[in-house]
Order: structure tokens, then sequence, then C-alpha cells
């Protein structure tokens, strides 16, 4: 059993290394960095400022390319902006937004516009951008910019479908006035509904949109076409005594129509053939219409249905 707990002498060999070894780390370093310097030839050795980075020093600046310099004289300068970036400042030498010299072709302006456009110029219409200038590729064709012409300021305006084809135009903003009512209408339909009369937004909005409807298709009131007075008052009899009111006609959108404003259903609506030729169907349909909302008439007509009648007794 003895073979099986004992280590190899090999083994015992290896676990000793580490106290045989006693040479110093910093001595191991300087040897490390002599042995490199000695193989590494002097024309692929790093610029002096590599050293210095990496002892802690603060770096010094890059050298600039000059017009004398070859392609591979010097690296571009640390603080020029890689392009497509705008630099953090103006170049030294030069004044703020003073352009470049013509010819350039060195440094961070040769590098082209930058992505972000300049600050935009006091505007009219704050929610359109426009600026002074832009650069090519965001120009008509190749971009949404366009020109206005010299005459509106020439400035570079973005166009889209929200913009309109020509932002540039003064837009005017004066109000649509209120249409005229024409005679008659409001005894028919009332006036605009206040949205004070109602639950909800969308129910005013619903009354409001259906009275504007009645309004641009509401021809005229008074006797239909094809029936005189006497017809009229006839009809207008059996209407008030069964409670709903004399009727209105008018002629809108579908025609003569009878409308009982003063009826409980103010938009109930019948053809005005059937109000003044066959005047209790008009009258059942109307009860009817009360029956289904859960409001049961004082008299109820002969005419409607038993079975609404006997479902609400």
């Amino acid at each position: 059993m003895t073979h099986a707990t004992s280590a190899p002498q090999s083994a015992n060999a290896f676990w000793k290394l580490p106290e045989r070894i006693s040479i110093d780390e910093g001595q191991r370093a300087e040897q490390f960095t002599a042995f490199l310097e000695a193989r590494v030839p002097e024309q692929s050795r790093a610029p002096e400022i590599a050293p210095a980075r990496s002892r802690g020093l603060p770096a010094l600046p890059a050298r600039s390319r000059s017009e004398t310099d070859g392609p591979g004289a010097a690296a571009p300068p640390q603080h020029a902006p890689a392009h497509g970036l705008s630099p953090s400042g103006p170049p030294p030498n030069r004044a703020s937004g003073q352009a470049p010299p013509a010819g350039l072709t060195e440094g961070p302006e040769a590098l082209g516009p930058p992505d972000e456009p300049p600050e935009p110029a006091t505007t009219v219409q704050p929610f359109t951008p426009r600026y002074q200038d832009v650069p090519d590729t965001w120009k008509w064709p190749l971009g949404p910019y366009q020109q206005a012409p010299a005459e509106l300021g020439g400035e570079w305006w973005k166009v889209n479908p929200f913009t309109g084809p020509e932002p540039w135009r003064p837009v005017e903003t004066s109000s649509s006035p209120e249409p005229e009512i024409p005679e008659g209408f409001t005894e028919i339909f009332g006036s605009r509904p206040e949205a004070s009369d109602f639950s909800s937004a969308r129910s005013h909005k619903a009354a409001e949109m259906r009275w504007e409807q009645d309004l641009k298709y509401f021809q005229r009131g008074g006797i239909p076409d094809g029936f005189d007075k006497a017809q009229v008052d006839l009809a207008s009899g059996v209407f008030e005594k069964w409670d709903m009111g004399r009727p209105h006609f008018y002629e809108g959108r579908y025609g003569w129509m009878a409308r009982f404003p003063d009826s409980a259903i103010p938009d109930f609506e019948a053809n005005v053939t059937a109000s003044l030729e066959v005047s209790h169907i008009v009258v059942a349909k109307y009860q009817t219409r009360q029956l289904l909302h859960g409001v049961t008439p004082a008299v109820v007509h002969p005419f409607v249905p038993p079975l609404l009648v006997s479902t609400e007794s």
C-alpha cells in the first residue's frame, strides 16, 4: 500500500520548484525588457510618447500634418474628430465661425460637414427645421431639404408630408367664419349642441356632427311639394292627439321629411308621404321606438304590435 500513498520523486521535485527560484521580480522585468530591445528593430519601435504614457506621464501632443509632410509622415492630431463627428471647439489660430481658407485639404474642416446640422436660424414657424446651409447629401433630391426662393430667404427647409411641398410660404391661420343658419333650420333642428348637455365628449361630438350634416344638406322648410295646407293641418291634428306635437316639414338630403322636435324623441323622422297620408302608421312607429327604449306611452296606439305592449306591461 506504500506505492499508493507516496508521490513520485518527479512530483516532489515539481512542488519544491518554487522554493529553488530566488530571482528578484524587478531583475526579471529588466532582463525581459533588455531582451525585447535587442530583438526589436530600431525603425519598428513605438514613438517616444508610448513609454511616457506607460510611466504615468502626460502624453505629448502629436504634431499635426502640414502640406510638406508625406502620406505617412505623422499620425493625425489626437484632438481631430473622426469623420462625421463635430469638433469640440474651433481650430487653433482661427476665430470662431470663420470659414476655412480656400483650397484647404487638411485638418478637421477637410473631413466634410458634420452629421448634425448647424444651429437653426430664427424661424417664424418653430416646428419646421430650416438652416442657412446643409450638407450636399441632405439636399434635394438626395435628401429631404429643399431651398426656398431668394425672395423668401433662400434657406434650406425640411420638406415632408407634414410640412407640405412649400413650408417656407406663410400659412394663413384665419379661422373659417360660422356658417350662416338658414331660416327655419333652428326651429326644426335646434341650435348647435352644447357640451354641457351631454354626459361625455364622444356623445357631444356625435351630436354636433349630425347637426352640421343636417345644416349642410338643409334646403328649406314649409309645406312639402305636392301637398296643401289642408292635408298638413289634418295630419298635424293626428300627431298632436297622440302626444307627438306638431310636425315640421323640411327638404334635406333625403328629400322632404317630417320631424317632431316637440315630442319626447326630437330626432324622430318619417317620410313626408307616410306622414301626411298614413299618419297612424307613423304614430305606431313612434310608440314602438318608445317601447323599445323602455318608455310606455300613456295610451298605446292599436297599431303597435301587442307583443311589445305585453312585454312592457
